[in-house]
């Protein structure tokens, strides 16, 4: 009886996460990509990427590849040295000027988003941090902006989400694009 229970339990857990592939091609490029990954937590970055894909118009597989590549799919930060400046001037207008380098977070979320660009669209950091939906929506609203910019290069307009400058757009088609496994 102890054996047909533990069978049950088994098919049971190992069904839970068991979808039709076709119905939810996000979910299962995202599994077929970190087969490990929390699958819970897979549905529901999955769920928000179609969604997301659905109100811009845009390709959620090119997107989870795009995350593949930016993050390996993980909430993460990416931290690096960087110069800060401290200008300090006194009463009579005489000022000095020092720098340093610190250790500090240049690129956040599943998406990477440079600080750079999380400051040029006014965007909350924390949020970038901890919300997927925002997320994921600043993700797919960046790269429509972006591929509109770049619409005189047709289907590779969306490599302009990582650069504008020609070797450096082909250089991350390339990187993106052997999770996606696009026939050239």
């Amino acid at each position: 009886m102890k054996w047909l229970l533990s069978l049950l339990l088994v098919m049971i857990s190992s069904t839970a996460y068991s979808v039709d592939c076709k119905k939810h091609k996000v979910y299962c490029k995202v599994i077929e990509l970190r087969p490990n990954i929390d699958k819970k937590w897979a549905m529901k970055f999955s769920n928000i990427i179609y969604k997301k894909a659905v109100k811009y118009q845009l390709d959620p597989i090119r997107s989870v590849c795009i995350g593949m590549q930016e993050s390996s799919l993980r909430l993460i930060d990416r931290e690096q040295n960087i110069l800060v400046f401290k200008k300090e001037c006194n009463e009579i207008g005489m000022c000095t000027e020092e720098a340093r380098m610190v250790k500090g977070i240049s690129d956040v979320s599943v998406w990477m988003f440079h600080v750079d660009t999380i400051v040029a669209y006014n965007k909350d950091p924390i949020l970038l941090r901890t919300d997927l939906e925002y997320a994921t929506d600043f993700h797919f609203s960046l790269l429509k902006k972006k591929m509109n910019l770049c619409k005189n290069l047709g289907k590779d307009a969306w490599t302009c989400y990582h650069s504008k400058t020609e070797k450096h757009r082909l250089n991350y088609k390339n990187l993106v694009n052997r999770f996606c496994k696009v026939k050239k």
